[in-house]
């Protein structure tokens, strides 16, 4: 969009679903090729936070990313609330984490509460906005 190349955004908007959340993301929301990593909550973290990128991208274009749901539970939704529940205790992550960063995950719930303040462990997040979701 920023090049004005709507044509290139809508097709890596309309490709994401099947190529990113459907190899990548686990019904549970676990991003599995993350967690086999040493610094798999940062890397859960990472590869999350352009995700959540695209789904503002695709907003701009009339579709939603935010909402999608593959039927057996991938989605932005699924996987900001699998690690939402590490929000406030990183030290109780499962995975590999050489180097927990609390900051990191606020950073990236606060964001997820502008977009669904309902979900538990990103409500309460200065600024968190009430939008249609």
């Amino acid at each position: 969009m920023f090049a004005r190349r709507p044509a290139v955004a809508r097709r890596v908007v309309a490709a994401f679903p099947t190529a990113r959340i459907a190899t990548q993301f686990d019904p549970s929301g676990r991003l599995p090729a993350e967690l086999v990593r040493t610094r798999s909550l940062h890397y859960s973290i990472f590869a999350l936070a352009p995700a959540f990128d695209i789904a503002d991208l695709a907003a701009c274009l009339g579709k939603d990313l935010w909402g999608y749901s593959d039927g057996q539970g991938r989605g932005l939704r699924g996987a900001t609330r699998f690690l939402a529940g590490y929000r406030g205790n990183v030290g109780s992550w499962p995975y590999r984490e050489m180097n927990p960063n609390a900051a990191e995950l606020d950073d990236l719930m606060w964001r997820a509460g502008t977009i669904w303040p309902d979900v538990e462990g990103v409500a309460g997040y200065p600024g968190a906005l009430k939008y249609r979701r």
